[in-house]
């Protein structure tokens, strides 16, 4: 990347998520411990280096964001229905890292309550203070699978993209209908599924929950496991529904009920 390329990258930062955010950018890789920065409109949050890149991704770029406005507007519209009727919108924010993804959807959807599920005990405690006093963000410090277990954690390619694989011991593991059954009158909503490979465990069995949600947002992983086949079983459970829409948004495919 060029210094032109630099430059136009941090005024692109300032005036999305203002000086604070930009001045973050340049002086990341300088700091090694964790350190909070700024971001317009969401207060304070605590980063790694590693961090402001995905902050960018969502904030900036908007990778949560539907590439269609009558798309978003039937999401929408579906979120809207389920509060009128008296019922609790869920969404699920599985491999929530630090947060950005749970913010970026809980200011959508304030209504909704946004389960941001991280396994990683040195992440969660990061998590924990960036949703600190949002009543429509809680903090499940679990991992996420087919079936209830246990996993061991297994350090990533960096701070953000621990793994987890079954153990016979180790961290509890719960079940997209048990998060959803944690929700006093929860209405499942959204999935956000980001879990650094594991996908493979949970589309392996128990899918039936893919039917109740109006939107997927899945990053898959076959590019940092070549060869495992780590998202066969995703594709096999999608292929198998033919009401959903696709859309590809930065590193996510997006699924949308029609």
């Amino acid at each position: 990347m060029t210094r032109l390329d630099q430059l136009i990258m941090v005024l692109t930062d300032m005036r999305h998520l203002g000086p604070g955010f930009g001045w973050a950018a340049l002086q990341r890789w300088r700091r090694q411990a964790p350190f909070e920065v700024a971001l317009r409109g969401l207060g304070k949050v605590w980063v790694r280096g590693r961090d402001i890149d995905t902050l960018r991704r969502i904030f900036v770029h908007r990778d949560y964001e539907i590439p269609s406005e009558p798309v978003r507007d039937r999401i929408l519209a579906r979120y809207e229905a389920i509060v009128a009727a008296g019922n609790r919108p869920v969404i699920i924010d599985a491999g929530a890292n630090i947060g950005g993804v749970a913010l970026w959807f809980a200011r959508l959807y304030p209504e909704a309550i946004t389960l941001a599920v991280e396994p990683d005990p040195t992440t969660v405690e990061m998590l924990r203070c960036n949703v600190a006093g949002r009543a429509n963000i809680r903090v499940v410090p679990v991992a996420l699978g087919s079936e209830v277990g246990q996993v061991e954690l297994v350090p990533g390619h960096a701070s953000d993209a621990t793994r987890t694989v079954r153990s016979d011991t180790g961290m509890q593991m719960t079940t997209v209908d048990d998060l959803v059954t944690s929700v006093p009158n929860g209405v499942p909503l959204i999935a956000k599924i980001d879990i650094e490979g594991f996908e493979a465990d949970l589309f392996a069995a128990n899918t039936g929950w893919i039917d109740d949600f109006f939107a997927i947002f899945v990053e898959l992983h076959d590019w940092m496991l070549p060869g495992q086949r780590s998202s066969g079983a995703f594709q096999s459970a999608m292929a198998a529904r033919n009401d959903f829409e696709i859309f590809l948004k930065g590193e996510n495919l997006i699924y949308v009920r029609l």
